[in-house]
């Protein structure tokens, strides 16, 4: 596994809970086909930030295999496993929305507290 800062730890666990909101924001605009849309493509691109983030080899690659309606969950699951596993690494708590909005204020602090 490879190593990340807190600054690092900081975007995954942002990133991992804007993607997870995305997810519940598609399956109730999937009723509404142009809100839909609008919120697929924010959906892939912050999965490929996600990816990004986490030091994948091809995150491009993953945020392809979102655009396959069969892949996509799956990719997904694998991608938001991979989150929570480098967050609880690092001792970090993960619920069910990702990580608690007091620890990621936390890891901001710290990360920017190594920068100054």
């Amino acid at each position: 596994m490879a190593e990340f800062t807190n600054q690092e730890l900081y975007i995954i666990g942002k990133k991992q809970k804007l993607v997870i909101w995305l997810i519940l924001l598609a399956l109730v605009s999937s009723f509404f086909y142009p809100i839909s849309i609008i919120v697929g493509i924010v959906y892939i691109f912050q999965a490929y930030a996600l990816t990004k983030a986490l030091k994948y080899k091809n995150p491009v690659l993953w945020a392809i295999a979102i655009f396959i309606p069969i892949v996509s969950p799956v990719c997904l699951l694998i991608i938001s496993t991979s989150a929570t596993r480098v967050l609880r690494s690092k001792g970090i708590k993960v619920g069910f929305m990702g990580v608690n909005k007091n620890q990621l204020n936390d890891l901001y602090q710290s990360s920017t507290q190594n920068i100054k």
